[in-house]
């Protein structure tokens, strides 16, 4: 539960960093709040299905709500690894200048 939470919270640090458009700054903040919400959602799904008290009904609940919600959360994983490609195609161009290593490092010159 503590690396779901960590997973979610380093995609919420990206929450306002610059994005090529508004709509992926959307997806990806529903994208990040779907992840911090994964663990609780499973944790619910437990209290939820520890009540049950009917064996059919506890075990077709525990399937339905455990394919939806691994469906939604790997939906959310592909929606922000497509973003993440995506802005590789839009980078400044700043990142094409070779850099004089040898003013960094003398020793390797």
């Amino acid at each position: 539960i503590i690396l779901a939470f960590v997973y979610a919270l380093i995609h919420i640090s990206i929450w306002n960093q610059e994005f090529y458009s508004t709509g992926q700054r959307f997806l990806w903040q529903v994208c990040s709040l779907i992840f911090l919400a994964d663990p609780l959602i499973y944790f619910v799904i437990w209290l939820v299905q520890s009540s049950l008290t009917v064996a059919p009904r506890r075990l077709f609940f525990t399937i339905l709500s455990a394919i939806l919600v691994s469906w939604i959360t790997m939906t959310a994983r592909a929606i922000c690894f497509i973003l993440a490609i995506v802005s590789l195609w839009r980078l400044p161009g700043d990142v094409y200048v070779d850099v004089n290593w040898s003013q960094f490092f003398p020793f390797f010159s």
